[in-house]
């Protein structure tokens, strides 16, 4: 027998309405998403694979041969991994002492410790180099008090840049790794203290391997923060001739001399994308080793 198909009862009208309308926001979303994010990136992949009007790896073995980008390779990937490990190393233990510890003042702290997060990083570059550039206050100060010609302290350069990378990066590590510690239950804790276990062994048995997929979430956004961040390296990095791959991109699209000046940028910041795509891995690996729990929370 054909079975009668049953019409849609009236209070099934705003339901069917809902998933009508949600369908068309997810598509038109989808959409936008494809149009804004997706095709520019297309475009710019395949236009780093084309040299004199056809598909090529031209633009990839010459910076492959060339000892200034292998340079400039080296120099993020030092930069940033410094900036990372100390980064994230003050940013856990900034969120330790707010979320674990009886800090005075913690809900004060809790948002001062965000105010570098607010500054953009190329006004605090400036900021820095008003503070201890060549002829910054510190040094000004340094020189008026011992008479020494030469400077107390060197901002521009790659220590220069990690410093303030580290300086202005660090509430990504805290943000995450608060989070972690905030949901944590604290009877865990107090259960391994009433078991005998010191304070540091506490930290190092039971709050560090909780939050470790917090800290480790933190330490990927940081580095790749850190690895596409330009206005740092910029103001104290053309000082020195000390180039990280953004502003190398940078130098080569104004390179107007350089044929295909916008193809061998674009190359360029392939390398970018291949070493965020190599960091999530490693953190997927790193997390995969292990189970981790957060007990309390959602």
């Amino acid at each position: 027998m054909q079975e009668a198909a049953v019409p849609l009862r009236r209070t099934d009208w705003p339901r069917a309405a809902l998933r009508v309308g949600a369908a068309v926001a997810a598509a038109a979303l989808g959409g936008l998403l494809l149009v804004l994010v997706l095709y520019p990136s297309v475009v710019l992949i395949v236009q780093s694979f084309v040299a004199e009007g056809r598909l090529s790896l031209a633009h990839y073995l010459r910076l492959a041969r060339d000892p200034a980008a292998q340079r400039v390779l080296v120099n993020s990937l030092v930069t940033s991994a410094w900036a990372t490990v100390g980064g994230t190393a003050l940013g856990a233990v900034l969120a330790w002492l707010v979320a674990r510890t009886d800090l005075p003042a913690r809900h004060l702290w809790r948002t001062l410790l965000l105010l570098p997060y607010m500054i953009p990083p190329f006004i605090g570059a400036i900021a820095w180099v008003y503070l201890a550039g060549p002829a910054g206050y510190l040094n000004q100060a340094w020189r008026a008090l011992t008479g020494a010609a030469e400077p107390l302290v060197v901002i521009y350069g790659q220590w220069g840049i990690v410093l303030v990378l580290i300086l202005y990066g660090y509430p990504i590590a805290y943000l995450a790794a608060l989070g972690v510690l905030e949901r944590m239950d604290p009877a865990l804790e107090a259960a391994a203290r009433l078991a005998g276990a010191g304070p540091w062994r506490v930290l190092r048995d039971v709050t560090l391997p909780l939050a470790a997929p917090g800290v480790l979430a933190g330490a990927l956004l940081l580095a790749m923060s850190s690895l596409a961040n330009f206005g740092i390296p910029a103001v104290l990095g053309f000082p020195a001739r000390y180039f990280v791959l953004p502003t190398r991109i940078y130098t080569t699209i104004l390179n107007f001399d350089l044929r295909d000046n916008l193809r061998v940028a674009a190359a360029l910041s392939m390398w970018l994308v291949a070493i965020a795509g190599v960091l999530l891995a490693a953190q997927r690996a790193l997390l995969r080793r292990g189970r981790h729990t957060v007990v309390g929370g959602q």
